[in-house]
């Protein structure tokens, strides 16, 4: 997800699909761990995603 089109999203919005994000990053880093997935490129994808989400929910937060 591009950097615009989080901050488009609500705060409630944002949270929910941040809390998805994270439970997908360690479903798949699991999966990495244990042999199942060989993609380590989607766990940096997902770690940038989740990094994206969290400083677009701090900056709404601030700016309350």
């Amino acid at each position: 997800m591009k950097y615009e089109e989080i901050t488009q999203l609500s705060k409630t919005e944002l949270q929910t699909r941040l809390t998805e994000a994270q439970s997908s990053y360690y479903a798949t880093k699991d999966e990495v761990l244990s042999g199942k997935e060989g993609n380590y490129r989607k766990l940096r994808a997902l770690k940038r995603d989740i990094a994206r989400m969290q400083t677009a929910l701090k900056a709404q937060i601030e700016s309350e």
